[in-house]
């Protein structure tokens, strides 16, 4: 009874494996496809979202010219024309290259998350982290050994070959929500860049948009860190 129970065990698993790597060299593939997509603010929606932005900024642009107007009037020091007028007009021609300016950060940390994949293989980084994963060897048996194999020692390694599986499974699955999530939040912020230079030559709202920025760079950063240490 004990050896039947222990081969049932080590059936169900098995197939449990089985399936769980069929997925898991799914998502590997398509977790380098992400981490190879090189297009990101060349989308539809990201270029058209941008054009928005960007002119309902370069509209707020007549609502700061006469604050500073009102305010050189009254005598406000901190929004006079000497002082807010330079670098609202450089902050004006900033604004309408903003998408350019995001663009060209992006690329450069792809062209480092692009080395990294390459060093994993290029179009077959799919193959090579199957292997750093050890998903073929996840129920091997070693053929070197003279130890007697009962059923229950089979089934429970066998169940650890599950587990090992398992987190290998939620690792990946992890990875793939930081990368999917970074390439999303990459639109959003490149969309909303011209708002980062209008809080510049605006100080009021800076304290607003420039979270934008330093939320950008985060996301900027991620990507190749991740692939540095998946390499």
């Amino acid at each position: 009874v004990g050896d039947s129970v222990a081969k049932l065990l080590g059936w169900i698993f098995s197939f449990i494996i089985s399936a769980l790597g069929y997925l898991l060299t799914f998502l590997i593939s398509i977790l380098v496809k992400v981490a190879q997509f090189n297009d990101i603010i060349n989308v539809s929606a990201v270029r058209n979202g941008w054009v928005i932005i960007r002119d309902l900024c370069n509209m707020f642009f007549i609502l700061v010219l006469l604050v500073i107007a009102f305010a050189t009037i009254l005598r406000f020091e901190n929004y006079s024309i000497k002082r807010l007028l330079p670098k609202l007009i450089i902050m004006a021609v900033l604004i309408n290259f903003s998408k350019t300016i995001f663009g060209l950060i992006i690329d450069f940390a792809q062209v480092i998350m692009l080395t990294f994949v390459g060093g994993l293989g290029g179009e077959n980084a799919g193959n090579y982290l199957t292997d750093a994963f050890k998903i073929g060897q996840m129920t091997s048996i070693n053929k070197e050994t003279n130890l007697s194999v009962s059923g229950w020692s089979t089934a429970i390694a066998v169940i650890l070959g599950f587990v090992a599986m398992l987190v290998a499974f939620i690792v990946v699955i992890v990875i793939l929500a930081i990368l999917v999530m970074r390439v999303v939040m990459l639109w959003i912020y490149t969309i909303l860049s011209p708002l980062f230079f209008l809080g510049v030559a605006f100080p009021p709202i800076q304290r607003f948009t420039s979270r934008i920025w330093d939320n950008f760079i985060k996301e900027v950063v991620i990507g190749p860190v991740i692939i540095f240490f998946l390499w």
